[in-house]
């Protein structure tokens, strides 16, 4: 029961936030061929995700093999450094985008934004998405699940929903992580605010 209502929380809890997207609707008689592509050859973007999360849970064993052996641990960091810079070279030929910062609504599960793209209700659409600061890419394969007219102050014509129904699990790690983050960004900026002055 415990697991399942954390996987709730996690699936759940929402954010204001900007990113980068963009969104290419998927024609139905293209699907099957696409998602069978975006489930055997993953996009570099998830490569990169995959990557950097082992990193991070490399981090506890390096420290324990620099208290034990400081030359092994300098030799595996001089190693680390060549590949992080493969790494970022490979990663500086992608295509930087030109759109521009979006205010989405954005979950582990989905995403809600307002756009003028005419989309229909369960239309399945390739959306690439950056966040910030860390600048995580991800490719993710959603479905519109509501439509709605925008009453806000923004230019755009539509308020649309999205799930997300195809994503791997790293690239939701990282989405996860970057809600996380968020929530605690806010919450170290809330109690600073609640300070009293002296």
């Amino acid at each position: 029961m415990r697991l399942v209502m954390q996987d709730e929380r996690r699936r759940y809890f929402r954010i204001e936030d900007i990113v980068v997207l963009t969104v290419t609707p998927i024609q139905k008689h293209e699907l099957d061929k696409r998602l069978e592509q975006f489930w055997t050859h993953p996009h570099e973007y998830s490569i990169s995700n995959e990557y950097n999360l082992q990193l991070e849970q490399q981090v506890v064993d390096f420290h324990a093999i620099k208290a034990k052996m400081p030359e092994l641990a300098r030799y595996l960091s001089v190693q680390q450094k060549q590949i992080d810079l493969l790494n970022q070279k490979l990663s500086s030929t992608e295509e930087v985008s030109s759109h521009p910062p979006k205010q989405v609504n954005l979950s582990a599960q989905g995403i809600l934004f307002n756009t003028n793209d005419k989309l229909n209700a369960d239309d399945i659409v390739d959306l690439h998405l950056e966040l910030g600061p860390g600048g995580h890419k991800m490719s993710i394969f959603a479905r519109v699940i509501d439509i709605r007219n925008n009453t806000s102050d923004d230019q755009d014509a539509y308020q649309v929903s999205f799930d997300f129904e195809h994503i791997h699990d790293v690239d939701r790690e990282a989405l996860v992580k970057h809600i996380h983050s968020f929530q605690l960004r806010e919450n170290t900026k809330n109690k600073r605010l609640d300070i009293p002055e002296a």
